[in-house]
């Protein structure tokens, strides 16, 4: 057998699986890492998203009071119109 080329095969084979572990903890540092810049990203956009819904659920708030005010407006101008056609005529008045 030729221990020449045996024993830096048996190095490299070592050296490859006691490496491996050290690689894979790398790896899911990195990734770790990426995701947390992305999941900082991530709230940032719900932040803003949450911020114009927050606006947007005002002026809706604001447009239903205009609404409601509107509703007694018309309501009052149908019982002015109403109250005027069941009131007798007065001669000379049409």
């Amino acid at each position: 057998m030729d221990w020449g080329i045996l024993i830096p095969l048996a190095g490299i084979a070592a050296t490859a699986v006691l490496c491996f572990p050290l690689v894979a903890a790398c790896v899911r540092y990195v990734e770790r890492r990426g995701t947390r810049e992305s999941n900082a990203q991530e709230v940032d956009g719900l932040r803003e998203d949450l911020r114009f819904m927050r606006d947007r659920l005002e002026s809706l708030e604001a447009s239903e009071n205009r609404l409601s005010d509107l509703e007694e407006r018309v309501d009052f101008a149908e019982r002015l119109i109403a109250r005027d056609h069941e009131a007798p005529m007065v001669e000379g008045k049409h």
